[in-house]
């Protein structure tokens, strides 16, 4: 007897959402029945059709639900942590969701594989959009990234990537018109030092011209390491051994990401 509420809870938990999410398929399979044979092919058919439809336009509300209200609904599936934030901001920037698609796509191809017109035809209006209310929204979910508390699972896109989308779809950004750019918000919210300003300190530290080719970057970092090794120079250098190493890394990441 113990098994059997373990059965029905494992049939809610497991056979009913596929049920729901497929019901018109079903459906289209029962009736098909009274029919015969031909009757189930054409019945199976016309539902999974049908389905399709329907599953497309229940997702793309949601979407446009959650961009307009800043709530992401859980049974929206993204690539990533903040996908539909960060699709629904540069959509919200370049004012025009074809052109959001590309700006996404010159970003974070290297990043992630995404249906870009899925997501950023599905935001709805620009006009209806509240850009500051996403990037509360994006700036939370960034938050929980950096903390460690996102979804186990979940893909995670490098923060200064979010950036670098947000201000490709800004060059065209009309200040007296929207006010405050989405990305000096943000960064704002998140308390992040302007990445360009990180990586210009980064050369600096190695004594070198910002976008030196990566072969003087590696030969200096190597020649200050020695230098400045706490193990070799003798004296309390490990801080500033540090600096030239976080430099390196900071450098490398970008030139070779």
């Amino acid at each position: 007897m113990r098994k059997f509420p373990r059965f029905v809870g494992a049939l809610e938990e497991h056979v009913l959402p596929v049920v729901l999410d497929h019901k018109i398929c079903i459906a289209g399979l029962l009736v098909g029945c009274l029919s015969g044979l031909a009757g189930v092919l054409v019945g199976g058919i016309s539902g999974y059709v049908a389905d399709a439809i329907v599953l497309r336009i229940c997702k793309e509300r949601r979407i446009r639900r959650a961009s307009f209200d800043g709530v992401a609904d859980g049974a929206i599936k993204e690539p990533f942590s903040g996908c539909l934030y960060l699709c629904s901001l540069v959509v919200y920037c370049v004012r025009d969701p074809i052109a959001a698609e590309l700006v996404l796509k010159s970003v974070l191809s290297k990043f992630v594989r995404c249906d870009w017109n899925y997501f950023c035809s599905s935001v709805g209006s620009p006009d209806e959009l509240n850009g500051d209310l996403l990037t509360e929204c994006l700036a939370s979910v960034l938050i929980k990234q950096k903390s460690g508390a996102a979804k186990q699972g979940n893909f995670q896109v490098p923060i200064y990537a979010f950036f670098e989308a947000l201000r490709s779809a800004e060059l065209s950004w009309n200040e007296e018109r929207f006010g405050r750019r989405p990305s000096e918000y943000l960064s704002l919210l998140l308390d992040y030092k302007d990445y360009e300003r990180e990586l210009g300190s980064a050369y600096e530290i190695l004594g070198l011209k910002p976008n030196s080719p990566f072969v003087a970057v590696k030969k200096t970092y190597r020649k200050l390491a020695a230098k400045y090794h706490p193990d070799k120079s003798g004296s309390d250098t490990s801080s500033t051994f540090i600096n030239i190493k976080n430099a390196y890394e900071k450098i490398a990441e970008n030139q070779l990401k």
